[in-house]
């Protein structure tokens, strides 16, 4: 990442003249086949067992696909503000909070606390997780499960793939702003194929799954080849320790997204093979929309009744407005129609897709 950043330094200056919008304000509110839009962008690789859906509404596919074109065609997100918090040095994952009105953020790296900013970026504090050992944490996700909410934290990077094949997960219940230090449980998940660097992760509540993305760079410095979409189940999950298989579902071509879109926007990061790598992911609350974060795009799934998250991800999304930030690392949504996004660094900027 700091390979990146430094080839990207250069393109700062287009930044400069750009005038910040006013700020907006927040709400609180597999079947073994290929699949193909123009081109087969998706491979899936196991079979799953899809889960009943619990959305809260009966919301048609036609209604559903409706929603999915609005949320891709409002236009540019808007600056919400600026990450305020001196102690956030490497902005990587951003989670929208329910114990107050603004997102939980973490540092890359190891870093065992969870700060909380408001929806400008406002700086509330953090609180420690006792007694953990990290080394690369990357995303962040909400869990709510048995009635409360809980904040997943993915130490799943691995830039030289010299890592075991497991990775642990600290999950914590939600806490208060205020709080200075938070108890959590460590779950592991395994990959079953050797390492893996991955910066993508988030909860499927409906088919109690925890999906990974992972970050697929070139040996070669060429094309990027296709991310890889990780499933495992979370039966057992609620005691510490548990072990957490992944499976292999498919793959995601983002080369070819990005080759195929009317829409896609020159990123710096296209100049160095960068601007497809996969960064972050998030699921709404309503369970029905799949976003994913790349340095250059914004993906946005729509989720038909009776699919897994993971097997939304093995077909056609659209592309949203994506917001330009030099080093794109995470995004959450807001609500039901918009998503926030976080750029990596210091003083980082948090943007806010229309509504």
């Amino acid at each position: 990442m700091r390979a990146l950043a430094a080839a990207l330094t250069a393109f700062a200056v287009l930044l400069a003249g750009c005038a910040s919008p006013a700020r907006p304000t927040l709400e609180t509110t597999t079947p073994t086949s290929s699949v193909s839009a123009g081109t087969n962008l998706f491979t899936s690789t196991t079979t799953s067992t899809s889960p009943t859906s619990t959305s809260t509404a009966a919301e048609s596919q036609q209604q559903l696909e409706r929603r999915l074109e609005r949320i891709c065609s409002v236009g540019n997100p808007e600056v919400a503000g600026f990450v305020g918090n001196d102690d956030i040095v490497e902005a990587s994952g951003i989670a929208k909070a329910s114990t107050h009105d603004g997102f939980w953020v973490l540092n890359d790296g190891a870093d065992a606390r969870l700060f909380a900013v408001g929806p400008d970026g406002e700086d509330r504090g953090s609180v420690a997780i006792a007694g953990v050992q990290l080394w690369d944490l990357e995303d962040m996700a909400r869990w709510d499960t048995g009635g409360q909410t809980q904040i997943v934290m993915a130490d799943i990077g691995d830039n030289l793939a010299n890592r075991a094949t497991s990775h642990p997960l600290v999950v914590a219940v939600e806490p208060q702003v205020g709080a200075q230090t938070a108890n959590a449980r460590v779950v592991f998940i395994n990959y079953p194929d050797g390492p893996h660097n991955a910066e993508a992760l988030t909860i499927d509540v409906e088919a109690n799954e925890v999906v990974v993305i992972t970050k697929e760079e070139s040996p070669t410095g060429g094309q990027l080849p296709p991310a890889q979409v990780f499933a495992g189940s979370l039966d057992g999950a609620d005691v510490d320790g548990a072990q957490i298989e992944l499976q292999l579902v498919g793959t995601i071509d983002i080369e070819a997204l990005r080759d195929s879109s009317s829409d896609t926007k020159f990123h710096p990061g296209e100049l160095s093979g960068v601007a497809g790598l996969v960064t972050s992911a998030d699921v709404s609350p309503d369970g029905r929309l799949v976003a994913v974060r790349t340095y250059g795009s914004v993906w946005v799934w729509a989720r038909p009744e009776g699919t897994t998250v993971a097997e939304t991800l093995l077909t056609p999304p659209c592309e949203a407005e994506p917001p330009f930030e030099l080093q794109g690392e995470a995004i959450t949504f807001v609500d039901n129609a918009r998503w926030a996004t976080l750029a990596e660094g210091s003083f980082a900027s948090i943007r806010l897709s229309p509504s």
